[in-house]
């Protein structure tokens, strides 16, 4: 059986972080009880996602995950970033990056409006649309 190596398509922020930086990336998704979660340690080569870097990382910048095999990668995941550790040594250089999907400013919001006898795609678009800010 030939199976090819899996692709993966990164943003956050306005980066697009090329699959060669990506050491480790963990994606979690959740369901009704949690919300998705992903976790990306990246080569920091010249601190390019540092601070003053090239291309700086950020708490709060929105972004998606891509993963798949083939010419296809589906987005699995659209982030928002809430954590940018650095990890250091005299030669190498890392970034921890991680965060929580979209859909925990969903789970976050307490609503108290009735739906009857509409679909649930209905209902999320109006969640989505008039309770947490999201398109």
């Amino acid at each position: 059986m030939n199976v090819e190596v899996p692709k993966m398509a990164v943003q956050l922020g306005g980066i697009g972080i090329p699959q060669g930086d990506v050491i480790e990336c963990h994606v979690h998704l959740g369901a009704t009880k949690e919300v998705s979660s992903w976790e990306l340690l990246l080569q920091n080569w010249d601190k390019k996602y540092s601070p003053n870097g090239t291309y700086p990382l950020a708490v709060g910048q929105d972004g998606y995950i891509c993963i798949g095999r083939g010419t296809n990668v589906p987005q699995i995941i659209t982030t928002r970033t809430e954590s940018v550790k650095y990890e250091s040594s005299p030669s190498e250089n890392y970034v921890r990056v991680a965060g929580r999907c979209w859909g925990e400013k969903l789970f976050r919001r307490v609503v108290t409006k009735t739906y009857v006898n509409q679909k649930g795609e209905a209902i999320v678009k109006d969640l989505l649309d008039y309770y947490v800010g999201l398109s």
